[in-house]
């Protein structure tokens, strides 16, 4: 996002859906009320708030605007536009991800604090209990959310992104994205930071019960590819 906020003629807004109303980006100096119609904030604020040379580009969360149906109305709005160009980004691991997720609740970091020495922000392992259904739960709700995502925007101008693929080549998919969205790429001005989700950093006390769970699953692909509970 960062890289892309470095392109030349271009501005974007990083969550101004956030689902903590507090914690929403400014635009214009307004924030997106709750229970206020968020696509009536995108169209007059979001987009609005454009150069006519500008691209316009804003972060949202899948489970952004959810809080009821009026700040839902984003979601349809969206499928009924086709002038819009969408990138969904998200880890082809799912499992991962909620092991991310988890990491993060327990030592309450989400992204790196100090971008030149992020590392230091990962230095300390962190020791977690997996809670076995509220793990198959969130596997379950995270791919039922990404397929019927998915579903809804098929028709759509769009581009999928990998967190893993960002780790293994960013600027090779920088240079998709800035393509894609038809804008000038500027060069790779901060380096994708992979975070450090190892079996060295997140250690799982309930390693076996989890490991057994899963295979019993559908879910038991992740584990071949999953860099905390690799099995293959």
């Amino acid at each position: 996002m960062h890289n892309l906020a470095a392109c030349p003629k271009t501005k974007i807004h990083f969550e101004p859906f956030n689902q903590h109303e507090e914690k929403r980006a400014e635009v214009d100096g307004k924030k997106c009320k709750t229970s206020a119609s968020s696509a009536h904030f995108l169209n007059n604020r979001v987009f609005s708030s454009a150069e006519p040379t500008e691209t316009i580009e804003c972060k949202l969360f899948f489970f952004h605007c959810r809080e009821d149906a009026r700040s839902a109305d984003i979601w349809q709005h969206l499928k009924d536009r086709r002038d819009i160009k969408l990138i969904f980004m998200n880890r082809r691991n799912l499992l991962d991800r909620h092991l991310s997720d988890l990491r993060a609740q327990k030592s309450g970091i989400w992204h790196p604090k100090n971008r030149k020495n992020w590392t230091d922000d990962y230095a300390e392992a962190v020791e977690v209990k997996v809670d076995i259904q509220r793990m198959m739960h969130q596997l379950n709700s995270l791919y039922a959310t990404l397929h019927n995502i998915k579903a809804d925007f098929e028709n759509h101008d769009l581009l999928e992104v990998t967190y893993e693929d960002l780790a293994s080549n960013s600027e090779c998919i920088l240079t998709e994205v800035t393509d894609y969205l038809q804008v000038e790429n500027s060069g790779t001005k901060s380096s994708f930071k992979s975070g450090t989700l190892t079996n060295k950093m997140l250690r799982i006390l309930n390693e076996k019960e989890v490991i057994d769970r899963l295979n019993a699953s559908v879910f038991s692909r992740f584990l071949v590819t999953s860099t905390v509970l690799q099995t293959a």
